[in-house]
């Protein structure tokens, strides 16, 4: 029996329960959506000629899929910054999102510490915690935006609650009316992502796209490839492969993938054993990119790679991104059992900001 299907095994891994968070994605968009719908904002219409998200990590891939699932909706420039500083157009007619699930994310407090001598207009999106330093600036400012309670993500890893700050940032814009899609559009495309969930432990490798996935990728490098509306939620793969899993990944986006990408194949000869293409090709994507996904395929193919392929079958674009969200969030997951790691730690991520701490006290 594949370690896949043996509980008993998985459970020897994963001590703290990652699967738990996982399991609950729908609940947090759930618990997001209720809770930013009832939240008082100030419609920011006419009022803001921009928006900056400020996070890092698991509290920034999340605003990412937003950006790209809503690219045609958000009228304004929408911009996320992974930096201590904030650009320079920012000014008292933007509209800053400090977006830092833990509330201590540094260079997130530092971006919204800057917007404020701006006089930009400020929303924060973090979780409560004891020792939040955004909610300290968040009280002493008297700031407002989503700030939540982890029920449904006992892991308490960020990358592992994205249902919080994905629904979360698109309540905030809808709140403030600078998103025209609903909050009943947004409820219906959580359910339909229930309705076509397979991918849960209880699912066997052999009706599990999830568990399938994951064994063609074990010892193999995945280079992710989605467009337009799907490009958020591969970034977000990319941080789950690398944090979960353990693993290098890296991620493309198609058109742009086929002006330059296909001829770095060749070298180093190594690579045609160890790298392995995920497509994410979509029905809704526009036609003239459509037209793209087979021939790339081909391409690839015959370079000597793996190919392989998840496609969402959910029926619009927002129930397609959540799909494909929780889909990776297990494919990564499983991947980590395969390598028998413990898919809640972060030993480099964690010795560093340990260090860093020495060298700034």
């Amino acid at each position: 029996m594949t370690i896949l299907d043996d509980f008993e095994a998985i459970k020897n891994i994963d001590i703290d329960e990652a699967l738990k968070s996982i399991d609950s994605f729908l609940d947090q968009c759930r618990q997001a959506l209720e809770e930013t719908e009832k939240l008082n904002l100030p419609n920011l219409q006419g009022k803001v000629d921009n928006i900056v998200v400020s996070g890092m990590g698991g509290s920034a891939f999340t605003p990412e899929i937003v950006k790209t699932l809503f690219s045609d909706e958000i009228k304004l420039p929408y911009e996320i910054i992974r930096e201590y500083h904030l650009p320079g157009y920012v000014n008292s007619r933007s509209l800053v999102i400090i977006s830092s699930y833990s509330g201590t994310t540094a260079e997130a407090i530092a971006c919204g510490k800057e917007a404020l001598k701006r006089s930009s207009t400020v929303l924060i999106i973090c979780s409560q915690r004891e020792g939040s330093e955004l909610l300290l600036l968040a009280k002493e400012k008297n700031l407002n935006g989503y700030i939540f309670k982890e029920t449904y993500n006992p892991s308490r890893q960020p990358r592992l609650g994205g249902g919080y700050t994905v629904c979360g940032h698109a309540g905030l814009l809808i709140k403030t009316g600078l998103l025209k899609t609903d909050f009943q559009g947004l409820k219906q495309a959580v359910e339909s992502v229930q309705t076509i969930s397979s991918w849960d432990m209880k699912k066997p490798l052999r009706t599990n796209p999830a568990k399938q996935l994951a064994e063609k990728l074990y010892k193999k490098f995945p280079v992710l490839i989605a467009s337009e509306f799907l490009c958020g939620a591969i970034h977000g793969f990319a941080n789950q492969l690398n944090e979960s899993a353990k693993t290098n990944s890296v991620y493309h986006f198609i058109p742009e993938f086929n002006h330059h990408r296909m001829e770095g194949f060749e070298f180093p000869a190594e690579f045609k054993n160890q790298g392995a293409c995920v497509f994410y090709p979509s029905d809704l994507y526009d036609k003239r990119i459509q037209k793209r996904y087979q021939l790339t395929k081909d391409i690839v193919n015959q370079n000597g790679l793996v190919v392989l392929e998840y496609q969402p079958q959910a029926p619009d674009k927002i129930a397609q991104t959540l799909e494909t969200v929780v889909f990776n969030s297990y494919v990564s997951y499983y991947l980590a059992i395969l390598y028998k790691k413990n898919p809640l730690l972060i030993p480099w991520v964690d010795y560093f900001k340990t260090q860093l701490k020495k060298k700034n006290d």
